[in-house]
Formats: structure tokens, C-alpha cells, sequence
């Protein structure tokens, strides 16, 4: 039906056989066999052949005229389902959250959103950072959380934190007479170039965050050799946590330390160097106002949690 009523009025439209199939990309022999057999099904001439091309017959202008409010309706349609479409995903917004502060504040997250958007549902879905751009592609989330690994040619980037690195050092070692105070650091800094031989646990090189420790330490011409490496930044936690060595990491992992009181955490570096966490989206994406409301929650939530967590490292620290 959709095909006969496009070739009926591009006919009509044209007034000539051979410039609608040009406009259609199909044959001239081909479109004139489409319409004498759909005047045959019909039983009613549509078009009436002059020298000069075709005009409407009496049936054709019958059914130009119901064949362009049928396209009408049929566009009304389109424009009003794809509005319930829109409706209808704006009544859920899935985030893809990288696994930092966030992750543990996303009860608390939820229920700020809540107060302002009660119809609206927020769903979490944590992922691994190398997974974020795939899962942005695949439609999989509305945006996601996390550091700056996307394609900046086709995805933004709403910077909103910026957490220093930090060697995280079991009390078995006694480092604070190597420490200072400098400017631009929250926690005590230690020049990493004059560190003691003590053992040392890293992440496996497909984590983010012992990309950047490289990157650092390579740059102040140190070499460690770990005694040990696991797959993420949660098991070096607990390594440390036990006593089996320091371990690098961003300062949005210190909510996971559980035993606080079993380690020192010192800041290394430049105060340039930096984990971020941030918003990320497809560039031509338009985020909706309770997107955008979700990311602020995110946000508020995430430097308020870090200042909370700093102070609490430090109290009582002489």
C-alpha cells in the first residue's frame, strides 16, 4: 500500500512517468508496469497518456487526494510514536558506572533524584572502563561514569572530580619521616623517586589506573618490581589491608578500604596528575533535564563523599 500510494503521487507530482522514476530510482518500464497493474486491480484508470506526459483522471484525483492525507496521518503517526518512545525511556535513565565512589553511593543518589523525579527510575550498571565505549555504541546505557577513555570525536566528556594517586602503605612500614606537606595535595606527599625497597603489590597493566602509575613512575625514572599483581584495584586493597606490601591507587577507591587503621596513604606525583571521573555521552547526544539533573546528584554526591573520606583518613594524624 505505502508503495503504491509513492508512486502513485510522485506520478502525479511529476506528471511524467519517466521523471518519477528518476525521483524513485527505479526504471521508466518498470514504473509503468506498476501502474497499469494497479489501475487493473482497481479497475479505474488513474492516469490519462498525452504526447506530453500524464494528467489525473477524475479516480486518479480521488485517489491523490486520500493518498496525501493517508501519508499525512501516516507522518502524524511516525512523529507521535517516536514521542512515546521518548516518553517513555525519559520514565527510566540506565547509567553505566565504572567501579569508584560512585558505585557506593548509588542508594544515596537514587533517593535525591527520587525527591525530584519520583516517576522516573535510575538503573546502575557497572562496567569495566575498556567496556565503556562499547556499551555507549551498543545503546546500553544513557550515559556512563568514569574516567576519559572515549573517543572525544564522538563522545563528550563533563568533567566532574578530579582524584589525585596515592601509594596506600601497609603501618608495617614507617614512611612518615619521608613525607611533607605540599602544596596542591590533600594527603601528606612522598617523592616516589625516594622510596626504600618495601614490596610491592600493582594491578594488571589492563587496569586504567596502573596505566597512569607507569605513566608516573616512568616519567620520575623509578622502576618497582611488584611481588605481586592482581586484576584489579579491590584486591590490592585487600593485599595492603593485610600487610603484604604498598600498593598504588586513585584516591576514588578509598571508600573500599575497610581496616583504616591498618594503613598510611600518601599522595605521589604532580598535582596534575590525576584520576577524573566524569560524564560521558554520544556527542550528538541532547541530554533531557532529568539526564542532567542525574549527573549534577552524581556529581554533588561524589566530591562531597571524597571530602568526607579525606577527613576521616586524616583525623587524629599528628
Amino acid at each position: 500500500m505505502d508503495k503504491d500510494i509513492d508512486y502513485v503521487v510522485a506520478v502525479a507530482e511529476c506528471r511524467s512517468i519517466s521523471k518519477a522514476a528518476d525521483i524513485l530510482f527505479i526504471s521508466q518500464p518498470s514504473l509503468s508496469r506498476y501502474i497499469s497493474k494497479l489501475e487493473q486491480d482497481l479497475g479505474l484508470k488513474l492516469f490519462s497518456r498525452t504526447g506530453s506526459g500524464v494528467s489525473l483522471t477524475e479516480a486518479g484525483q480521488v485517489y491523490v487526494s486520500y493518498a496525501k492525507e493517508i501519508k499525512g496521518l501516516q507522518a502524524t503517526m511516525a512523529r507521535k510514536l517516536h514521542q512515546m518512545k521518548l516518553e517513555e525511556r525519559s520514565r527510566q535513565i540506565s547509567v553505566c558506572m565504572t567501579l569508584n565512589t560512585g558505585t557506593l553511593l548509588t542508594g544515596q543518589i537514587s533517593e535525591a533524584f527520587a525527591r525530584k523525579y519520583p516517576d522516573v527510575r535510575l538503573e546502575f550498571i557497572n562496567a569495566m572502563s575498556k567496556d565503556i565505549q562499547r556499551l555507549l555504541e551498543e545503546k546500553k546505557c544513557d550515559f556512563a561514569i568514569g574516567p576519559d577513555v572515549c573517543d572525544r570525536n564522538a563522545f563528550s566528556y563533563d568533567l566532574l572530580t578530579k582524584e589525585h594517586f596515592i601509594l596506600a602503605v601497609p603501618i608495617r612500614y614507617d614512611l612518615e619521616a619521608l613525607s611533607e606537606e605540599k602544596d596542591g595535595f590533600k594527603f601528606p606527599w612522598i617523592d616516589i623517586a625516594c622510596l626504600p625497597e618495601v614490596d610491592y603489590i600493582f594491578q594488571d597493566d589492563s587496569c586504567n589506573v596502573r596505566k597512569d602509575i607507569d605513566r608516573i613512575l616512568k616519567r620520575c625514572g623509578v622502576r618497582i618490581r611488584p611481588v605481586m599483581e592482581v586484576t584489579n584495584s579491590i584486591l590490592t586493597i585487600q593485599a595492603v589491608e593485610r600487610q603484604l606490601g604498598c600498593a598504588f591507587l586513585s584516591e576514588s577507591f578509598l571508600p573500599y578500604i575497610i581496616n583504616r587503621e591498618s594503613l598510611r596513604c600518601y599522595c605521589i606525583g604532580e598535582p596534575g596528575d590525576a584520576s577524573t571521573s566524569g560524564a560521558i555521552y554520544d556527542r550528538d547526544k541532547q541530554l533531557t533535564a532529568q539526564e542532567r539533573y542525574c549527573i549534577s546528584c552524581i556529581g554533588e554526591g561524589l566530591v562531597k563523599s571524597m571530602d568526607d573520606i579525606r577527613k576521616e583518613f586524616l583525623k587524629g594524624r599528628v
